[in-house]
């Protein structure tokens, strides 16, 4: 069975000099056949002195390499019956340039997309697929390349949740306002709760919540908030109208403090339509624009973290955003409440409300590499998720993980050993997701040591560098073998002795 897990050179060599130590062995030889990848290298190795290394470097027949190294998706939101678009790197690892190749998609085993590419020696590649699927749920899919000799890194495999709409969760109360924003649009599926009915395990599949008019936001909520947040989620926050303390999740976070409510009776500053953040929403500004009038607002504290995206004539700011981890943080300084503002029936709410819905930044993770020892972060919140299996075309393995609140992980811990796309089950057969294996590419890269590299990096090491050939390792060791002839001297000698034996005997004799 073929292993593409590529090892360290100098861990090795490391274990070998360890176990001349302890073993006590007088003399410390070692033969070295590989290619040896500077990608393979790692830490210099603390080798005894007396060691000596005979290296057999292997020569590569063709530096011609390519493989497939990354894939994408280009858009967050992955919709049944809308094209999925995916980015895929195709990296050439030789020096001599490829004119004409291509890449093959197929999705659940069914071709998709064929695309014909060339790729510069030394360079990468970006493509460019996409494929349809009607129905929602997991895919499984793959981007193959035609290459030669070097075939392990040809194909990436990937798998994808195909979801019918972005997840919206209210918490707090109910506003209408809110609820027409995102009620009309199929793309969208809302649901509006109150904060003493929140269900922490399922929290994690929304991507989009919003704090409405919560006076105070307790420790455990902000825990599940921040975790969902740093994990890609978005966040908003519109404040109650009397009176709120929010600090033990805006502390966390390094959010906007909320502070005194203030009497403005100004509106927004116009130049603000004209920020990346509603810029591309309007084609022209229309010089004679209605901006939303502020009677009063909270006073926000910025964080470290913390940019202004609506400001005031006076320059406080009234919708801040602050990224935290993988997601995003909005927070308003007033509430939806007339006596406030007139935003609530304002175009620029709905149009920041649909940037916000719109602005998930964390997209899936398509594939995993074998041999990781970093766990695999999924959003599984299925009963029986505790004890789960891969499940693949031969084999299925039994693997550990561990769920808490919204964080559910597990490992691969070498089990795996193929790469591939593989179903994560329970034990009873029900799928929960899928999940795209690959080989480490370290092995696909084509720069190889030189001599003087190998003895700099083995420090103290006698190395003798014996060749290229089966031919040149034979010689090494005849040589290590045969150093010292001393069976001849010893022959010699016996012949002598005998010699002396006879004429003693005879001389004595007489």
């Amino acid at each position: 069975e073929l292993d593409y897990h590529p090892n360290d050179f100098g861990k090795v060599m490391q274990r070998i000099s360890n176990t001349y130590i302890s073993q006590g062995y007088a003399s410390q030889h070692t033969f070295a056949i590989s290619d040896f990848q500077t990608s393979g290298y790692g830490e210099g190795p603390l080798l005894d002195s007396g060691i000596s290394v005979s290296v057999l470097q292997l020569k590569a027949s063709s530096s011609r390499n390519l493989s497939v190294d990354s894939v994408w998706l280009e858009e967050p939101i992955s919709r049944p019956g809308s094209p999925v678009k995916i980015g895929i790197k195709v990296t050439n690892n030789g020096k001599e340039s490829v004119e004409s190749a291509n890449a093959v998609m197929r999705i659940n085993g069914v071709q998709q997309g064929v695309e014909s590419f060339g790729v510069l020696g030394g360079s990468e590649y970006i493509l460019s697929m996409s494929f349809t699927s009607a129905k929602k749920g997991w895919v499984s899919g793959d981007i193959s390349v035609n290459d030669v000799p070097v075939t392990f890194d040809n194909t990436y495999y990937f798998s994808l949740e195909v979801k019918p709409s972005i997840d919206i969760l209210q918490i707090g109360e109910s506003s209408s306002a809110i609820a027409k924003i995102f009620n009309n649009d199929p793309i969208f599926q809302y649901t509006s709760t109150s904060s003493g009915a929140i269900d922490y395990a399922t929290l994690g599949t929304y991507d989009f919540v919003i704090l409405h008019e919560l006076s105070e936001v307790s420790s455990g909520l902000a825990t599940q908030l921040e975790a969902f947040v740093k994990k890609g989620g978005v966040l908003t926050i519109l404040p109650q109208v009397a009176k709120v303390d929010y600090n033990s999740l805006t502390t966390g976070m390094g959010l906007a403090e909320y502070g005194a409510i203030v009497n403005k009776e100004i509106s927004i500053t116009s130049e603000d339509l004209k920020r990346p953040f509603l810029r591309d929403v309007y084609k022209r500004v229309p010089a004679s624009v209605l901006l939303p009038k502020i009677k009063k607002s909270y006073s926000l504290q910025k964080g470290v973290n913390t940019r202004e995206l609506l400001s005031l004539k006076d320059g406080s700011s009234l919708l801040t955003k602050t990224n935290v981890g993988a997601g995003s943080v909005y927070q308003y300084a007033v509430p939806l409440d007339a006596s406030y503002s007139n935003i609530e029936s304002h175009e620029v709410f709905v149009l920041s409300m649909l940037k916000m819905a719109f602005s998930k930044s964390e997209k899936q993770r398509l594939a995993y590499t074998l041999f990781d020892l970093e766990p695999i972060y999924m959003n599984v919140s299925e009963s029986g998720a505790e004890a789960l299996k891969l499940v693949g075309d031969t084999k299925e393995t039994l693997i550990e993980s561990s769920s808490a609140g919204n964080d559910f992980r597990f490992w691969l811990n070498g089990e795996i050993r193929n790469a591939g796309t593989y179903s994560l089950t329970t034990l009873d057969n029900k799928e929960l997701a899928t999940v795209g294996l690959n080989f480490p590419r370290a092995e696909s890269i084509q720069t190889f040591a030189e001599e003087d590299e190998l003895r700099a990096f083995l420090p103290g090491a006698e190395v003798n560098v014996s060749g290229t050939s089966a031919a040149s390792l034979k010689n090494a060791v005849n040589d290590l073998q045969v150093n010292t002839p001393l069976w001849k001297l010893f022959i010699g000698l016996s012949l002598i002795f005998l010699l002396i034996e006879i004429l003693l005997l005879r001389f004595l004799k007489s």
